[in-house]
């Protein structure tokens, strides 16, 4: 998925509450589980580490996806 169109759905998910708006710590796991990505939807495969977000909207994400949601969800690192 390109930057652009990755960085477009984390804002709108982040919008409806589909993606945590609040600081969380991540929790990394060394390999994915084959789970959704919370923000693009594609399988965390085995061969990507991944990260988890604990909390009441708790998702799974891969390392480049958690980036591009910790930029969009604080506006001043945009």
């Amino acid at each position: 998925m390109e930057e652009d169109a990755l960085r477009t759905l984390i804002r709108e998910k982040l919008a409806d509450g589909r993606l945590p708006q609040h600081p969380m710590p991540p929790v990394w796991s060394p390999v994915g589980d084959n789970e959704t990505c919370g923000a693009c939807g594609r399988s965390i495969k085995s061969r990507f580490v991944m990260a988890r977000i604990e909390g009441n909207n708790a998702t799974q994400l891969h390392v480049r996806c958690f980036y591009y949601w910790e930029a969009e969800r604080t506006p001043s690192r945009r």
